[in-house]
Order: structure tokens, then C-alpha cells, then sequence
């Protein structure tokens, strides 16, 4: 980050933050952002919240653009994006979740390989260091490394934490995430098979996070869980068999 100033690239960054029902936990977020990085857009995708949500979050500072339904996470990040692209002073994006789990004073570090160029994509990662703010359960656990595995045997890339919610991406990615070929409905293994294959360069740092304090994860419970790596599985084959991604790295 040698050429840049912690600021100037803060003030071409955006943070976007898909949330349903986290009026507990949004609040703290947004204000944690905005007192350390005050020259940082957030930007709050509210998912059709029935709490207090979107009025929480505005009340910290955030920009707040709410779903009239529950469409899901995915929908949520992409409306987001959107959002991000259309304005050309956003030349770094930064996902994180609004359950608290993620370290808002990671986001220098992420934003770090961007700005020196030495990668599209960086993750925030659990697995990096081999600390963590709390015990992954069991079948998540199997599931990360089942995907995990299936991303490195197609993309040759040793990514050890291919769901990890907080990312950073420049616009070559964003132009990416908002095109129409790329999966949304669980952007997680199958999108990173996309963006690799395309000649996405991604990068990993070493980022502990804290259990869910106030939210409920999407994929608790058994069913949850049965349908996301159905839904996932079916994804990755659907994007190997259309060679997706082999032709559109810019």
C-alpha cells in the first residue's frame, strides 16, 4: 500500500452489508465503521426485514436500500453491487455480514492487495492463521472442506476458506459479480470456480471471526444446510458443463 494513503483509498472504497433481521447487531457495525474509517461509504442492503433493521442502520450513518421481500442473501449482494458499479468513484467494494461476525478493523488489510495490485479478489480468511473467534460446528466444517477441495481440484487454487462472507474486490470483479452469467443465489465455491477460471487473480489474509452474537445463521438447521450444498453441487456442474468463465477474463 506503499502508493497510497489509508484514506484516499477509503474514499473509493464502499462496504456492503446484506442484512435481515439484525437490528441488534447493525447498529453496532455501521458505527464501528464510521468512526474509524469516517471517509468510507456503507452501504446497507436491507433483505425485507420485518424488524427495525433499516431504521437502525440509517440512524448509525449507512446508506440503506430495502427489498420489499425476503429474497435471500445473494439478491441482497447483488443489489448491492449494482449499486456499486453504476458509480465510477467506487473503485473497491467490501462485503462483510451484519451478524457481527467479521472484524471491521480487517478491512485496511483487505483492501491492501488491491491497491498494490497484487490481486482482483481478497478473502478474508478463518483458516490463514489457524485461530479463529469461535468453533466452526462439525457439518459446516465437512462441508467447507468438501467444497474446498472441489474448488482447488478445478481451479489448481489453494484457497483454504472458499465461504468466508467478508471480501474485498476491485471493479474488474464487480464488473463480474453484476453480469448475468454469474450464480447469486449462494455466491460462494461456484462464483470463485467462475472468477478463477476467468483469470481472476485472489488472494487470502488472515482474518478471525467471532461467532453470530445477535443473528441467526442462514444455514442453521439440518434442512438449510441439505439445501445449500444441493444447491451448490448443482451450480458447480452447471457452470463446468457451460465452461463458464474460460473466455471472460479481461
Amino acid at each position: 500500500m506503499a502508493q497510497y494513503s489509508i484514506d484516499s483509498i477509503l474514499a473509493h472504497a464502499i462496504v456492503i452489508i446484506p442484512a435481515f433481521n439484525e437490528e441488534k447487531s447493525i447498529g453496532r457495525i455501521v458505527a464501528c465503521l464510521r468512526e474509524n474509517f469516517p471517509g468510507l461509504d456503507v452501504l446497507v442492503v436491507n433483505d425485507g426485514s420485518t424488524d427495525q433493521t433499516a431504521e437502525v442502520a440509517a440512524s448509525a450513518g449507512a446508506k440503506v436500500l430495502s427489498l420489499v421481500n425476503n429474497m435471500g442473501y445473494g439478491i441482497a449482494l447483488q443489489t448491492g453491487y449494482k449499486y456499486a458499479f453504476a458509480r465510477d468513484k467506487y473503485r473497491f467494494c467490501v462485503q462483510m455480514d451484519g451478524d457481527g461476525q467479521h472484524n471491521p478493523a480487517d478491512i485496511p488489510k483487505l483492501l491492501a492487495p488491491l491497491a498494490d495490485d497484487r490481486a482482483d479478489l481478497v478473502i478474508g480468511s478463518r483458516f490463514v492463521s489457524g485461530k479463529n473467534g469461535y468453533t466452526i460446528p462439525f457439518a459446516r466444517r465437512v462441508g467447507i472442506f468438501f467444497f474446498r477441495t472441489l474448488v482447488q481440484l478445478f481451479t489448481h487454487n489453494k484457497i483454504k476458506d472458499i465461504t468466508s462472507g467478508l471480501q474485498a474486490y476491485n471493479r474488474k470483479v464487480l464488473a463480474r459479480y453484476t453480469s448475468d452469467e454469474m450464480p447469486y443465489y449462494y455466491p460462494d465455491a461456484d462464483v470463485l470456480i467462475v472468477l478463477i477460471k476467468g483469470g481472476i487473480r485472489v488472494a487470502e489474509v488472515s482474518s478471525p471471526m467471532n461467532g453470530n452474537i445477535h443473528g441467526k445463521s442462514m444455514h442453521n438447521g439440518v434442512w438449510p444446510q441439505v439445501y445449500y450444498v444441493t444447491t451448490m453441487v448443482l451450480s458447480i456442474i452447471v457452470i463446468l458443463l457451460r465452461g463458464m468463465g474460460k473466455k471472460n477474463a479481461r
